[in-house]
This record gives C-alpha cells, sequence and structure tokens, in this order.
C-alpha cells in the first residue's frame, strides 16, 4: 500500500499515531482514490472510518460539492479527538443522505469523551462542525442546492459559523491595502484609520478566530469537522492554522513544510486559480484571483510574532515562501491539485 500512496502523508498519520504497524481499530487508510477517481482534488492517501466502506464513501462523496467527503486530517492520540475536513452538503432546502449522516455519527461517537462537554446541566453535542461562512451565505448556497448541516439529521452534531468572507471579499480588501500602502504616505495621520477600513486586519482576526476555536475544541476532546463552501480556501487555512496551534511539529522549518504541503498542496487549494499561474490572458480567470495563501502566512506571522520561541523560523522564512507561491520556482506552489502535478510532473521539481 505504502507505494501507492503519498509517502508525507502516510507517514504523518503514522507520526501522529493515527494509524500504526498493529492497525488502528477506528481509522483506516483506503485507496479508494489511488486513480483519483473518488475526488479529484483530494490527493490519493485518504483516512476514514473503518466502520465506512469504499462504496459509501462515493455515495457521501456524492453528497459533498466536488465530491470532497469528510476526510481526517489530524489527531490527537492522547484524547482521542480528530480534525476533519470537507467541502459543503449538497442539502438544499430539504435534502439529506443517510450515509453521511451515518458517516459523520460515527465521527461524533469516535472520541474518548463520549458524553460530550456538560455546562450548566445541557450535554452538548459531540462532533463541532466548523462552517467557515457567514450564515447568509451558506443559507444562499442552500437555495441553490447546497448549504449546510441541519440539525434534524445531525442530531450529534453542532453547528457554527465563522463569518470568514469568500475569495472575492478577500481580493478587494487585500486590493485597497496594497493601494493604501502604495500611494499613502505612512506619516498621515490618517494612515491607520486607512488601514483600518480595507478591512484585512478584522479578516485575519476572523481567520484566528475560528482556528483557535477549533484547535479548543480539540484540546477538550472533541471531533471537529471544517468545512466553507468548496473546502480548498478558507477550510485549508482554519485547518492548518488549528494544527499549527496544537501541534509543536508544524512549528519547526520541516514541520511547515510538511503542514503546507498536506493541508494546502495535497487537498487541493487551487494555486493555478489562486495566483493567476499563467501568461495566458484570455485563458486567465480573474475573478478567481485571491490572497488566500498569502492571508494564511499574514496569519502564522501575527501568531510568530506574538510567540516567538515556539517557532522554529521567523518572518524571513515565511516571506520566502510567500515570495516562491508567486515565483513558479517549485513545483510545490503550481497547479490546482495532486492529480495536475502528477499529471505534469511538477511533483518531481520540487523544493
Amino acid at each position: 500500500i505504502q507505494e501507492n500512496l503519498t509517502s508525507d502523508l502516510t507517514q504523518e498519520y503514522y507520526r501522529l499515531g493515527i494509524l500504526d504497524d498493529a492497525g488502528s481499530d477506528q481509522w483506516r487508510i483506503t485507496l479508494a482514490n489511488k486513480d483519483y477517481k473518488l475526488c479529484d482534488t483530494y490527493p490519493n492517501a485518504l483516512v476514514i472510518p473503518k466502520k465506512i466502506s469504499d462504496e459509501e464513501l462515493y455515495i457521501s462523496a456524492a453528497f459533498r460539492s466536488g465530491q470532497r467527503l469528510p476526510v481526517l486530517c489530524w489527531g490527537d492520540k492522547n484524547n482521542g479527538a480528530t480534525l476533519w475536513r470537507s467541502s459543503q452538503p449538497k442539502a438544499g432546502v430539504s435534502g439529506s443522505c443517510s450515509t453521511d449522516e451515518k458517516y459523520l455519527d460515527i465521527i461524533a461517537k469516535s472520541c474518548i469523551h463520549r458524553k460530550g462537554i456538560t455546562q450548566g446541566g445541557i450535554t452538548e453535542p459531540i462532533l463541532h462542525i466548523v462552517d467557515c461562512r457567514p450564515r447568509t451565505s451558506a443559507m444562499a448556497n442552500r437555495a441553490a442546492g447546497a448549504g449546510y448541516e441541519s440539525q434534524a439529521n445531525y442530531p450529534n452534531a453542532r453547528l457554527d459559523f465563522y463569518n470568514i468572507g469568500n475569495i472575492h471579499v478577500m481580493r478587494d480588501s487585500h486590493k485597497n491595502l496594497c493601494n493604501i500602502i502604495l500611494n499613502s504616505n505612512q506619516n498621515d495621520i490618517n494612515f491607520s484609520k486607512q488601514i483600518e477600513d480595507t478591512q484585512w486586519l478584522s479578516h485575519v482576526r476572523l481567520v484566528l478566530k475560528a482556528s483557535w476555536e477549533t484547535a479548543n475544541f480539540v484540546i477538550k476532546g472533541m471531533p471537529v469537522l471544517v468545512h466553507c463552501s468548496h473546502g480548498w480556501d478558507r477550510t485549508s487555512q482554519v485547518c492548518s492554522l488549528a494544527e499549527l496551534f496544537l501541534d509543536s511539529f508544524y512549528r519547526t522549518i520541516d514541520g511547515f513544510r510538511i503542514l503546507i504541503d498536506k493541508e494546502w498542496c495535497s487537498f487541493g487549494h487551487p494555486f493555478h486559480l489562486r495566483a493567476a499561474h499563467t501568461q495566458d490572458k484570455n485563458n486567465r480567470q480573474d475573478d478567481q484571483i485571491s490572497p488566500i495563501f498569502l492571508q494564511f502566512i499574514e496569519c502564522t506571522w501575527q501568531i510568530v510574532k506574538q510567540y516567538p520561541t515556539y517557532f522554529e523560523f521567523n518572518l524571513k522564512y515565511l516571506l520566502v515562501i510567500a515570495d516562491h507561491t508567486y515565483s513558479g520556482r517549485f513545483g510545490n506552489f503550481l497547479f490546482n491539485s495532486d492529480l495536475d502535478r502528477e499529471a505534469y510532473g511538477s511533483k518531481n521539481k520540487c523544493a
């Protein structure tokens, strides 16, 4: 199996203790995506509940936007809590999928602390669903046949919205920020107000808030599912930052590289679209350009600035990564998925 799977990913799952040589009693690696036929924007190595068959995977995937079904991306072997990611469900106004409901119920009941957290005599649901979007956006998607998980269909879950804007909101905010920095005098008494008006730092705060609360749920021993609409922009931000809070290995130079390769490259953040890696203006989709990964780097810097001794790297390392996101020098940041990188051979041209 190892020869057919992405080596860094499988090594990570073993490092985390999610998998071991004796075999996990809860999770397994599936080969269902070895040819990228289950989901063409996911890696070929997927960790899923042992109680879910490969046939059920296809059913659950069909109920999620872009076939991006829930998959495990991090776990705590001490308290049993796990972190999962996916795209939005195709719930519509009244749609449902019993297999997807079964899938999430298994995740909810997987944790060692199976009775939830009791507050004021009320037992909270076990599985926390972190929906990165504003509630209004999720409701609008529901009218279009997608949406979010309903409490009626997922009784063991609690869903919260975190109000992070989409790629268009971030692009406009970042564009305004750049215009002010390039064209304003920083000695101007209105400079700080102008920066504030771009709302860039407000967006950064919302991403960090969602990430910290996600990490905090895991620390308390509860499984968490993170998603937005497609599950490859805001979801990548929140999952990777939450793991940065949770796991000191990702705060090393090598660990941070693996974190980016796992949560951004392998799980299908569309670098080609977001960074406009093309010289053909006729085929460039300008409405898909957005500084989502750059915003993640900024969020990381905010944490590094506050807790520098917790990290093996500093601002210079982050700036190098940010620069090469757009340089086209390394294959890591080219194309939109592992499938594309394998097809064009860029996985053999990575730093």
